[in-house]
């Protein structure tokens, strides 16, 4: 994740063969441009994987090839990786894994247990589709037609409702908005006490990281940031879901060793 005056009057890039044969995008995003991505094979699974220096190396060379600003790993905001499965046919010529198919694979097993592997991100409601289906199919359970293809995810209305409420009127606030969190507004990511709030009565908010990462994608975005916030957003959620002292300073310190790893040192 870059910051997007690098690239003033570019909406999106696509460099279309990398030295691996495979191809790299640079997509705008709430304000920043991410840039990616990578197929690397690892034989051992971590919860929090951690990019490899081969990878940013890639990322940024073949990147600077194609552009007149050229960037370094002090532009780079926040750097993030994950891992996908992927199926290898019986009959499939090679193991390299950029070269493997992302379609997903459904296998029922004599115990009619259904499971599925493979796929991605972009194909997750078909995922979705086709193992309900065949779970279905499988129990003999009565079959309907599938709705996840045009199935909103998420009511935001009691959250707007709220944060709207609680804008408006700033005593039920409580002792949020005194000198403790006079800072807390950052002004690059307009990121208000009031969305914690509501993030944490209304949108199960349970951890700092939920927030940091999940809702407001603060994390991905810029980590440094994440973690300048992190202490305002931890005491309002100790407040809100009644933490202890303790419990407060486990959730911050949980959250600022996770976030380390999104700096490039």
């Amino acid at each position: 994740m870059v910051d997007p005056k690098l690239f003033i009057g570019v909406n999106a890039m696509m460099i279309p063969k990398t030295d691996d044969g495979r191809v790299l995008f640079a997509v705008p995003w709430q304000g920043k441009v991410v840039i990616g991505t990578t197929d690397t094979h690892v034989d051992h699974i971590d919860l929090e994987p951690l990019p490899l220096a081969e990878e940013i190396h890639f990322v940024l060379e073949h990147f600077n090839r194609y552009t007149n600003a050229s960037i370094t790993k002090e532009d780079v905001l926040s750097v993030f990786v994950g891992l996908r499965p992927l199926v290898r046919s019986a009959n499939a010529g090679s193991n390299i894994s950029s070269l493997l198919s992302r379609d997903h694979t459904l296998v029922v097993s004599p115990s009619r247990l259904v499971t599925i592997t493979g796929g991605k991100w972009t194909t997750y409601r078909k995922m979705a589709e086709d193992a309900v289906n065949n779970a279905v199919f499988v129990a003999k359970l009565d079959h309907t037609k599938c709705i996840t293809k045009d199935l909103p995810i998420g009511d935001l209305g009691a959250a707007r409702e709220l944060a709207a409420q609680l804008t408006l009127d700033e005593p039920m606030l409580g002792n949020y908005l005194d000198h403790e969190f006079a800072a807390f507004h950052h002004i690059t990511y307009a990121i208000r006490v009031v969305d914690v709030v509501v993030a944490a009565r209304i949108s199960y908010v349970r951890t700092v990281e939920d927030f940091l990462a999940r809702r407001s994608r603060l994390l991905f975005l810029d980590a440094r940031a994440a973690i300048q916030l992190a202490p305002s957003v931890a005491t309002i959620l100790q407040k809100e879901l009644n933490w202890t002292n303790e419990e407060r300073e486990a959730q911050l310190q949980s959250f600022i060793q996770l976030a380390q790893q999104y700096i490039i040192h």
